[in-house]
Formats: C-alpha cells, structure tokens, sequence
C-alpha cells in the first residue's frame, strides 16, 4: 500500500498529498486519459500528458506517483469490499481466507 496520503472525493476522483512539497495536494482523476488516469502533478502535466497525447513513446513510464496512490488506495477498498462479502456469504474458508 501506498505511503502518500489519499482522500476519495467522488467515483474516480482523489487528492493525493505531495511526498516532497508540504501542503500541497494533487488532484488525481481515474476516469480521464483512460488507462493511464490524470493528475495535476509538474510530472504529470509536463511529462506524461504529452507523451500520452501524442503517443510519442510506448514504453512510457504511464503513473506519477499520485496516480499510482490514488489506484492502490481504489484497490484496497475493492479488495475490502470482496473480502467482505465472501465472510457474509460464509464463503471465506472455500477461497482460502478466514
């Protein structure tokens, strides 16, 4: 799990808390530039956006470390919400947890 401070604003919407500039927050949105997400990072908007927009390289490096925070933090939750239901259902210990 990511050690960046995130809040879930909305569906696939997050702030994420800078590492290196205290104070500031980051807007990160899952559900733009669909897979690689969007953020309001320098890095993002400088580096990544434009390479995703004009396809310039394949083997980009796709995330900031925002947008990675704010997919690990969405991940956390679903795994949570599976986890969850399988207990309910008893169905726990046919999956192999408990």
């Amino acid at each position: 799990m990511s050690d960046l401070k995130t809040r879930h604003l909305e569906e696939l919407r997050f702030h994420v808390r800078s590492t290196s500039r205290f104070g500031v927050v980051h807007l990160v949105d899952l559900g733009e530039r669909v897979p690689f997400g969007q953020c309001s990072c320098e890095f993002w908007q400088f580096s990544i956006g434009p390479k995703i927009k004009e396809l310039k390289q394949q083997n980009l490096r796709r995330y900031c470390r925002h947008v990675r925070a704010a997919k690990d933090y969405l991940a956390d939750r679903v795994i949570d919400q599976v986890i969850a239901e399988r207990t309910k259902k008893g169905e726990g210990e046919q999956h192999g947890t408990t």
